[in-house]
This record gives C-alpha cells, structure tokens and sequence, in this order.
C-alpha cells in the first residue's frame, strides 16, 4: 500500500502534481453532433443509485484507462466511494494504489478515488481477488475495471478469453481511438489478425469500425444481458469528429464522442 505525488484541486486529489484536465465531450441527435456540458458518467447515463456496487467494465481499444480514470474522478467528486481497477493489468499510477485497507484509507482523504490492484511487477497491477476483492465490493458504491488490453493501440479483436468481464459487471463501454480511421489495419488494430471477415480492406473506415463495434465477435463479446455503450476516443479534430458522428449514426448504440487533448497539445 503506498500514496504518494498528489496535487488537491478543487477537491478532488489528482496524482503526479498535474491537474487533469476535463473532456470536451459530444453526442448526436439527428445524426447532428451536439457538444456537451456535463460530466462523462451522466452523458453516458451511468446510474449509480441502484444495487451496490455499481461495476462498469471498459473494453476495446484507445483511452480506456483515460476514460475510466476520469469517471472514477466524477462518481468520487459526486459522493461515490469509488475504485478504479483492473481485471486484466494496468500501469502503476503515480499516485500510487491500495491492496487492501480501503475503507481506513478512505477517511483520510474522502474526495479522492481509490485505485485498487495488486502489483504484477514494477511497472504494472494487476487484479485483486479473494478476501480482498470482497471488501473492496463491500466497500465501494462504483468500481470501475479496465477489462482489456490493447497494447496501446486504438482498436482491436478480442482473443478467445478476452475481455476479462467480471460477473459482478452491469455495464460495459466499448471503447475505440478515432485516430484509428484510415490508418492500416496491421498498424493500429490489435490482434487485428483476428479479423475473421472484419478486418477488410487495406485501411479502417468508420463502416469497417461499425462493423467490429456491433460484432459478437469484436467489441460486443461478452455484453449479453448487460448494458452496451460505446464511447469514441480521441475526437481532437473536425476530421475525427465527423468520423465518430458516422460511427454513431451506424451503430445507433448510446455513446458518445470524447477529447481529453489539452490546449496546445499536438492533434
């Protein structure tokens, strides 16, 4: 267990001294983009007042960890006790982690979101089970799990046992980096070998990203009987934005667009 590096900003305890920066944040409506105000979980409509703990799992491609970091930061700042974690491996935040204790450590700094796992080695955690799972479900009103892994690329095909989706889960984000379209399939699309009739042409199109996001077989895998959403990362340029506003117009799921670029920042 160790916490170390926090920066406090407007109540909410940010790791690595740096101030996080919130989403520009868009959905559609009549197949129009329409930019939006307020925080991710409640674009999403992620409900958070029924049976506890309320578990999301993120799945898929690009900005997952970004995501499910800054819905863990939103479900803490509106009075959740909240653990972001992972039922694959996820890097060591600056800020640190907790194994364990989380209920003791959460009195200490109550606006903060716990980031729960188990060391897998120095540079990653991995998933808690046992005794420490079940206190951290009694503990926790939302516990969001990163699900998957890409390798730190923008889309991807699952293989036969991925996703990781826990039992406890009742909803699951699919998550795609939009940096992906028009780019070749062999340079952005993890285990894109998979493709089994979904990889087709040289290059991703939103019609080709449609196709894996709606496939049993690609993001879809492991939703049934839960709630799918689908969120487009890396919306940073008119180009993207029109890309995911097609991408959403195809699939007719619930999502939305997001870009967490910070001003200056190269696109």
């Amino acid at each position: 267990m160790r916490r170390q590096g926090f920066t406090e900003f407007k109540g909410i305890m940010l790791g690595g001294g740096q101030v996080e920066r919130k989403p520009e944040i868009w959905t559609i409506e009549e197949n129009c983009l329409i930019k939006r105000k307020k925080p991710l979980y409640q674009v999403l409509g992620l409900q958070a007042d029924g049976e506890k703990p309320f578990v999301i799992s993120l799945v898929g491609g690009g900005g997952k960890t970004t995501a499910g970091r800054q819905l863990a930061r939103e479900f803490s700042a509106a009075g959740y006790k909240t653990a972001f974690t992972t039922s694959t491996k996820i890097r060591i935040p600056d800020e640190g982690y907790l194994s364990e204790n989380f209920a003791s450590w959460k009195k200490q700094y109550p606006e903060d979101y716990i980031t729960a796992g188990i060391p897998w080695n120095l540079q990653k955690l991995t998933m808690i089970q046992g005794e420490q799972w079940e206190e951290l479900k009694s503990w926790a009103d939302v516990i969001i799990v990163e699900a998957d892994g890409a390798r730190m690329l923008p889309i991807k095909l699952p293989a036969a046992w991925e996703p990781v989706i826990l039992k406890e889960t009742s909803v699951i984000i699919g998550c795609i980096g939009l940096d992906c379209i028009g780019k070749p399939w062999k340079q952005v699309c993890f285990r894109w070998e998979l493709g089994k009739g979904l990889n087709g042409g040289e290059v991703i199109t939103p019609e080709k990203a449609a196709k894996i996001i709606l496939s049993e077989e690609g993001l879809k895998k492991g939703t049934e009987g839960r709630r799918y959403v689908l969120l487009l990362n890396k919306g940073d340029t008119k180009e993207r934005l029109e890309y995911g506003r097609k991408i959403l117009e195809l699939t007719q799921l619930d999502g939305g667009i997001t870009s967490f670029r910070r001003k200056g920042q190269e696109k």
